[in-house]
């Protein structure tokens, strides 16, 4: 997280491309160059505006009096009215909380007093005691990770040069949703370390898991050096669209938002096809209540972005082709989606458009970072709901580790051919499961997901996919 350079005190996420250690003689003058999320140009941003997102601090670590980043609670209304959660703003910490894991903290704009944990605080990294490690790319190889002494940071002393050559040939424009140069040197690691089609855990699979009839699991699907490319891989993406999830039953729940970024083969030829089943992306409301709160597209699905996805369908494939016939009517998987979940996010339970997939809608997951004893991250809960009346709707819960991944097909996916009322688009019915993600692991960190999906065919109409009962 970094103070963004426009003069209104907002921090926002991005990767750091490159550093200067800052001059002895000057305290403070640690800067990094920050490569914006949202695409934005890269900028310098000082140490006393930085804070490690993913880096959860201890609360010894947090003096009484420091400068902070608090998580706030609830989503943010900005000037375009468009609704954001997984804000941070400014606070002081003013004293110990209630329990001994929570601090009082005051906001620096307002000055209302409130409680927080240590996972909703984040120091300046000027402020951080402990050694950090910077790993910094750039255009012509792998970036090597270079120690920096946090007392650096805060009171200078280095070189005072930057800690590598800073990025060119930066693409973060139109033509790709990526950084080039990260996201080639990402795909290269995931193709590194790929175990093949069958996974080194074996890729055991539970079939109709807690009586979901169509829900198969494989709790091995990658393992943790594949995680870490994937998390790579994730990581090197700028320009990611926030997508509104409406409930499939409006009185079970609040509406969330994730960021998504869509890839298809093309349906049209150019990846110009809609990648999440037609939902609106051009910041309307889609008649379900979903919505996109910043744009999005479906980006063109080729070169080596292609190949790692077929990567990973081969393992699909191969872990649950033989054993529950996923994608045994299609050659190819041609759409493709990365999904992030804030830390305090959740997804709710939903149905995809139901006619435009065929069967068989595949995730794998895993935590953002790792948590303690277990390098791919902490588990996360799939909740699972049908029934039309709130008394009377079945809710199973099904815990997903990280590193996991899981298939919905028949009725817990939802599709058209197999719903009994022949439903369509997001309409309602009391036959088919809706499913959901919710966040509920004690470390309290972010998920990301890659979901795989093959479009039904065009020439199937609407009354052929009604009479058929095969996609």
């Amino acid at each position: 997280l970094a103070l963004f350079p426009d003069g209104k005190s907002y921090y926002y996420p991005g990767t750091v491309a490159d550093a200067k250690i800052g001059d002895a003689a000057k305290p403070g003058s640690a800067s990094f160059l920050v490569a914006w999320d949202d695409g934005d140009a890269p900028s310098w941003v000082d140490a006393s505006g930085t804070a490690l997102v993913g880096r959860v601090p201890p609360v010894a670590e947090i003096p009484v009096g420091a400068p902070v980043l608090a998580l706030w609670q609830g989503g943010v209304t900005g000037k375009d009215d468009d609704s954001e959660a997984d804000v941070w703003f400014e606070a002081e910490v003013v004293g110990p909380g209630r329990s001994p894991d929570e601090l009082t903290l005051r906001w620096c704009d307002g000055g209302q007093s409130f409680e927080a944990g240590p996972s909703g605080i984040r120091p300046f990294i000027s402020a951080l005691t402990a050694p950090l490690e910077l790993k910094i790319s750039s255009a012509t190889g792998v970036g090597q990770p270079r120690p920096v002494s946090s007392s650096s940071l805060r009171a200078g002393g280095g070189s005072g040069r930057p800690a590598t050559q800073g990025l060119t040939g930066r693409d973060t424009g139109g033509g790709d949703p990526a950084d080039a140069v990260l996201l080639g040197e990402a795909l290269a690691e995931l193709e590194r370390v790929w175990a093949g089609p069958a996974p080194r855990g074996g890729g055991a699979v539970a079939v109709n898991v807690n009586g979901v009839s169509g829900l198969h699991l494989c709790a091995d699907f990658v393992d943790a050096s594949e995680v870490e490319a994937l998390r790579t891989v994730v990581g090197s993406h700028r320009q990611w669209a926030r997508y509104t999830h409406a409930p499939a039953f409006r009185s079970s729940e609040l509406a969330s938002t994730i960021e998504v970024l869509d890839f298809a083969g093309g349906r049209n030829g150019d990846g110009s096809s809609s990648a999440d089943g037609g939902r609106n992306r051009d910041g309307g409301r889609n008649r379900d209540g979903s919505s996109w709160a910043n744009g999005g597209r479906t980006w063109p699905l080729h070169g080596a972005r292609a190949r790692a996805l077929h990567l990973v369908e081969a393992r699909f494939r191969h872990v649950f082709g033989r054993g529950v016939g996923l994608w045994s009517s299609c050659t190819s998987v041609d759409a493709v989606q990365l999904t992030r979940i804030g830390a305090y996010g959740s997804i709710s339970n939903h149905w995809e458009a139901r006619e435009v997939w065929r069967e068989g809608l595949a995730t794998v997951c895993w935590s953002e970072l790792p948590v303690e004893g277990e390098m791919r991250g902490e588990a996360s809960t799939l909740r699972m709901e049908r029934g039309l009346k709130k008394d009377a709707r079945q809710t199973v819960a099904v815990l997903v580790p990280a590193g996991a991944a899981y298939v919905l097909m028949g009725q817990a996916q939802g599709g058209t051919s197999a719903c009994g009322m022949r439903q369509v688009g997001r309409a309602v019915c009391g036959c088919c499961w809706t499913h959901g993600v919710r966040l509920t692991g004690p470390a309290r960190i972010g998920r990301q997901s890659l979901t795989l999906r093959a479009f039904a065919p065009d020439d199937m109409s609407d009354s052929t996919r009604q009479d058929s009962g095969a996609e």
